[in-house]
């Protein structure tokens, strides 16, 4: 029987407003960050998963992308990756992009599949975090209900374990995909909103940060300007 962690117990997130006005992410919790390209998402994710080496925990890092990217990426706010990756406290690797879910005979029970081989994946690894990088092409998916149905029994496995879990999506216009993400958002113990203007998120040129809960964090909503800097990583602006 696997003894429950206590969910209670708050840990550093990375993310600075998360840290100042929550002071951190539940242990075992489920958390999103929602935000356009080049709004601050991965820098955050990175940033979270780098807490873990602190604390001496590891962090499981899955990602949809091509691993070169995610490495240039970090360097660009002087994060050697490859250190962490050496050292255990990182684990990087590459899933594959289930936008094809639904071209498939019986995408149903790819879509299971592709949830066992997750679990799997922490079962191996044993890690105390856990970032999906991005989460966006699973909520094009058909089935929404069972993607839910699944996710939920996923978020419940790792909060069992004490896994504090950072998924990230990708926002879009299309009012039709907000809808499906607004919902999809409900599931989480509480979500980041990124949102910018222009290309660049600079002390110039901030973006806006909101934080919400959907449970626990009795301090409830916030909101920041807030600042890619390089090399520094992403900062608020405090008031």
């Amino acid at each position: 029987m696997i003894k429950k962690e206590n969910t209670l117990q708050l840990i550093k997130s990375g993310n600075p407003l998360i840290d100042k006005a929550w002071n951190g992410f539940y242990k075992g919790g489920t958390y999103f960050v929602i935000g356009p390209p080049k709004s601050g998402k991965t820098i955050l994710a990175l940033q979270f998963a780098l807490e873990a080496s602190i604390k001496k925990d590891s962090c499981l890092y899955l990602t949809t992308f091509k691993l070169n990217d995610l490495m240039i990426n970090s360097s660009v706010i002087d994060i050697e990756l490859q250190d962490y990756i050496d050292q255990g406290i990182i684990t990087l690797i590459r899933i594959a992009d289930p936008k094809d879910f639904n071209q498939t005979v019986d995408p149903d029970s790819n879509l299971k599949d592709y949830f066992g081989d997750y679990r799997k994946l922490i079962e191996l690894y044993s890690p105390t975090r856990i970032v999906v990088d991005e989460l966006t092409p699973f909520i094009e998916y058909d089935n929404l209900k069972l993607f839910s149905e699944l996710f939920l029994g996923t978020k419940n496995y790792l909060q069992e374990r004490g896994i504090t879990g950072l998924y990230l999506f990708r926002e879009s216009e299309d009012s039709e995909f907000g809808k499906v993400q607004s919902a999809i958002s409900k599931l989480s113990t509480a979500f980041i909103h990124l949102s910018k203007q222009g290309n660049l998120v600079d002390k110039a040129n901030p973006g806006i940060m909101k934080i919400t809960p959907n449970s626990g964090h009795p301090e409830g909503k916030f909101s920041s300007k807030y600042y890619i800097e390089i090399p520094m990583g992403v900062k608020i602006i405090r008031k």
